[in-house]
């Protein structure tokens, strides 16, 4: 299902708060959950329960975390593996994994640099899109707006275009900036949760500040 699943430690990550039955009709993947965990329970027990109120599923996965995550391969099944409550003697709860079920793309339009994110959300939501953030640059001190529009989907899989009032913009996915630290100059992480040494970005001298060797 693709690294984009995982979370740093490699555990795949649960989602929505349990009480939530409502969600899209595009949600693929569901998670669930029991006071405890599933660990020690039996995967026959846990197949069998999932197959006889959904029928089979594209794939099911015990989570590092004990939970279980679900693909279902239609919205027919999807619709019914909602209704599981019972796991053997085990009371379950099943909800809409909240990352997985979305996606982000990218549409660019020079026509829609001065309207909002809320003007352009408006007209999108009948089109899966649940959130708008335009991308911004500083310069010279100042913020200034670009063309470039971040669309979150209530759906895993990006349409290729959508329509904002007589607009048909093509949509890319979204590639998200690598994480970089720049205290140890790192990737995957940030300067508030680093645990490395100070390390100089342009000669990598440790105990060094960025720059310091310039002065």
């Amino acid at each position: 299902m693709g690294s984009r699943n995982l979370a740093p430690d490699g555990e795949m990550r649960p989602s929505t708060p349990p009480s939530l039955k409502e969600y899209p009709s595009s949600s693929r993947f569901f998670v669930i959950k029991r006071k405890g965990n599933f660990k020690l329970v039996s995967a026959i027990l846990i197949y069998e329960s999932i197959l006889s109120i959904a029928g089979e599923m594209k794939s099911i996965k015990k989570c590092n975390n004990g939970n279980i995550l679900v693909e279902t391969a239609t919205p027919n099944k999807a619709s019914q593996i909602v209704k599981l409550e019972h796991i053997g003697e085990h009371e379950v709860i099943v909800a809409p994994h909240f990352t997985l079920n979305q996606s982000k793309g990218v549409v660019s339009e020079a026509e829609l640099q001065n309207d909002t994110e809320e003007e352009i959300l408006k007209l999108l939501e009948n089109q899966n899109v649940r959130e708008v953030r335009r991308k911004n640059i500083r310069k010279n001190g100042q913020t200034i707006q670009t063309k470039h529009l971040v669309l979150t989907f209530n759906t895993p899989n990006l349409p290729e275009s959508v329509r904002i009032a007589y607009l048909n913009c093509p949509v890319r996915a979204y590639i998200p900036n690598p994480l970089r630290c720049y205290k140890c100059q790192r990737f995957g992480h940030t300067t508030q949760s680093c645990r490395g040494k100070l390390t100089c970005a342009q000669c990598s001298q440790i105990g060094l500040p960025s720059g310091a060797h310039l002065l």
